[in-house]
């Protein structure tokens, strides 16, 4: 509903919650203000817009992807898309940033708290999902764009530079070892600077939060072997009679 919940993220979290009410097993989302690319070919890091056919096409891999290991698959910002290098479709990077234009698995979306941040949830969910073993893909082949930050719409309605550079510091004190804060300053020609030409940013290791998560679950594999090696001598004492005294 219109104005409600406050912010965007828990709006996020509302839509989530109404595609889970109607039995909907994955859902996408998306900004308000988004424009779609594909590549021009497979052979080209060029963009151009794309066919109806072209956009089913994204879903569809998007759909496949959401039923196997993947809990959120987007879609590739067109800033640095062309780092994605040339290829055929789909064009598949595994644990990075991801913001603007998302699919979900609906139940993995809710069963994270990805309404505790106003601004800047893109970022909390992917990072959430990673550092609790989760990967998540971004498709290169295509893109989307937005006419800039701050354009009206979305957060636009509630963000200043005071809530973001807030939700660019919380976001560092949520995720310490892989977040950190600096400050942007955009280029522009335009003579008179405007909020949010300069802003708090964040610089994010998306690979290391992941890597984490596999750090503490060989970590709890090796306790638990040592948990079951003690058990087992520990039984096998039992079966020997053995009280554990010793002459």
């Amino acid at each position: 509903p219109c104005g409600a919940p406050p912010n965007l993220s828990q709006k996020r979290v509302w839509i989530a919650q109404y595609a889970q009410g109607r039995g909907e097993r994955t859902h996408a989302q998306c900004d308000d203000d988004v424009k779609l690319f594909i590549r021009k070919d497979d052979d080209n890091v060029s963009l151009r817009d794309p066919s109806p056919a072209e956009v089913q096409m994204m879903l569809d891999y998007m759909e496949r992807l959401l039923a196997g290991e993947y809990p959120m698959v987007g879609v590739s910002a067109r800033e640095g898309n062309n780092h994605g290098g040339a290829g055929p479709a789909p064009l598949l990077v595994e644990c990075t940033r991801s913001m603007r234009f998302y699919a979900f698995r609906t139940d993995d979306l809710l069963s994270i708290d990805s309404g505790r941040m106003p601004e800047m949830a893109d970022f909390d969910t992917t990072l959430q999902f990673l550092r609790s073993g989760r990967k998540n893909c971004v498709l290169f082949y295509w893109a989307q764009n937005q006419p800039r930050t701050q354009h009206p719409g979305g957060c636009a309605v509630y963000r200043t530079n005071e809530t973001h550079d807030a939700a660019a510091r919380r976001l560092a004190e949520l995720h310490p070892n892989f977040v950190s804060v600096y400050t942007k300053v955009t280029k522009s020609k335009r003579k008179k600077r405007v909020a949010f030409d300069e802003r708090t940013e964040v610089r994010v290791q998306w690979q290391k939060a992941y890597e984490s998560s596999q750090r503490r679950e060989a970590a709890s594999e090796r306790h638990a072997a040592a948990d079951n090696q003690v058990a087992r001598g520990s039984t096998a004492a039992k079966e020997r009679g053995d009280d554990g005294a010793h002459e």
